[in-house]
């Protein structure tokens, strides 16, 4: 069981995360209150909250599937993640 994060932009420049469990289809899951510069960079704060406790995460851009990575590899090289991902940083 991967928890999803999905990140989304807020505006030009803004990004967000929201986390839930899978399972549970049209919840908006937990959304993080703070926002941030990069893409990369939510995937760092997400990631450093979802390591003590899962082994992977289903990523979501904008509720689209993304990839399901090793939550180790996304908050030790977020930025290689990012670059990874569909749209980019």
């Amino acid at each position: 069981m991967n928890p999803i994060l999905d990140l989304r932009p807020v505006r030009p420049g803004v990004y967000t995360y929201s986390l839930r469990a899978p399972g549970q289809p049209g919840q908006p899951g937990h959304p993080c209150p703070d926002f941030f510069a990069s893409i990369a960079d939510c995937l760092h704060d997400a990631a450093s909250s979802l390591m003590s406790y899962f082994e992977r995460v289903d990523v979501r851009l904008g509720g689209h599937p993304a990839g399901i990575y090793a939550v180790h590899a996304v908050a030790a090289d977020p930025d290689t993640i990012a670059a990874d991902l569909p749209s980019g940083r």
